[in-house]
């Protein structure tokens, strides 16, 4: 998977994320899927969820750095990992360039 500086993510617009007391959880009902986000990946995902035409990892690595008090290079690897976990299981998929310049 290409996950490069320029690369918009979105999440699908038939998951739904409930809050848990250990982060969120995801649910796919037309998939009948779901996924179970720790707090610092149920955070992830609500900065893709708030951009309607995507957001790079940089920029979420970014805004992470703000919050979290956590080195940039292991905000960078999980968020990389996470991102790439929740594309492969069809969560995220990347933005395409048309939906990217709405």
């Amino acid at each position: 998977m290409n996950i490069s500086d320029k690369t918009l993510w979105v999440v699908c617009r038939e998951v739904r994320s409930i809050r848990t007391p250990e982060g969120l959880l995801l649910l796919d009902l037309e998939r009948d899927m779901y996924c179970d986000l720790a707090l610092l990946a149920g955070a992830v995902w609500l900065l893709m969820k708030w951009p309607p035409a995507g957001i790079t990892v940089k920029e979420i690595v970014a805004l992470l750095e703000t919050a979290a008090p956590l080195p940039r290079h292991i905000l960078e690897t999980e968020t990389c990992r996470l991102v790439a976990s929740l594309a492969r299981k069809g969560f995220c998929p990347q933005a395409t360039l048309a939906r990217a310049h709405e």
